[in-house]
């Protein structure tokens, strides 16, 4: 572990972890109490495996320890998010949901053998999510045990949000939870997210968001699956699982929306 180091200017923060500028082009991401030095070290293994793959991945330079903290030493990326994009020219939104779907699809091209797999990730959020009852939990197993597998490179959390803007080209952040498998069950993730996550009501643009990700989801789904059609009914089977493994994170106000998208897909 490298020397502990005192953060710069903090410059943006999510559920896990702030954001704090650091000298030398780089950033730290410092994990919130709670957050053990195994999870920094997870990630920071999980990005450098994807950089390694030559994917749009900032380069990772150590783990490092702040005030009890851990974090994770990463270069900077200096540009915009997707989703700050799409708030200030939100009549782009067909034109920011193809490049999103052609961006996922560069992901799934890849193929990082180390990183775990997808099925073992979706198994276990599965098996303790709350909220559901037992016979629908043990339908999406069996689901899940009857879908196909793969090994394709699974960002687990591909949203405008984790996507960045810069001279260099797009760059992808966040591979916490990277896993390897069918690449439908990462593409029904983010359908997941565009239908029932919850945006923060703080959120800058939130107003926005709501009118639009509709559209947008529909765009992103329908320029995927031109190029990597799906059998008749696997996407919406992926789509029950993922939301039954979402339920696992106990993220307030989604409970409903995705319990209604586990009922849906076990009835098809």
């Amino acid at each position: 572990m490298s020397a502990p180091l005192l953060p710069g200017p903090r410059i943006a923060e999510g559920r896990t972890a702030e954001i704090f500028r650091l000298e030398g082009g780089r950033v730290l991401k410092l994990f919130r109490p709670g957050w053990g030095e195994g999870d920094a070290r997870y990630e920071a293994g999980k990005a450098e495996a994807v950089h390694a793959a030559g994917l749009p991945v900032p380069a990772v330079h150590g783990v490092t320890q702040v005030d009890g903290r851990f974090g994770i030493i990463y270069e900077e990326i200096a540009g915009q998010s997707l989703m700050e994009s799409l708030q200030r020219r939100p009549w782009a939104v067909r034109e920011t949901a193809r490049f999103l779907a052609d961006l996922h699809l560069q992901v799934h091209n890849a193929q990082v053998p180390t990183l775990p797999r997808a099925t073992d990730r979706l198994t276990r959020a599965i098996e303790r999510a709350p909220g559901l009852a037992e016979d629908a939990r043990t339908s999406l197993l069996a689901l899940l045990g009857r879908l196909p597998g793969g090994n394709a490179a699974c960002h687990g959390d591909f949203h405008p949000g984790n996507v960045y803007l810069t001279e260099r080209g797009p760059m992808v952040l966040d591979w916490m939870d990277a896993t390897q498998g069918n690449p439908l069950a990462d593409v029904a993730r983010t359908a997941v997210l565009f239908r029932a996550a919850v945006l923060p009501k703080d959120m800058p643009g939130r107003r926005v968001v709501e009118l639009i990700r509709r559209a947008f989801h529909r765009v992103y789904l329908r320029r995927y699956l031109a190029t990597t059609p799906a059998a008749p009914g696997q996407l919406d089977a992926w789509m029950a699982v993922v939301a039954g493994a979402r339920l696992a994170e106990r993220i307030p106000g989604e409970e409903k929306g995705l319990l209604a998208l586990v009922a849906d897909g076990l009835r098809t």
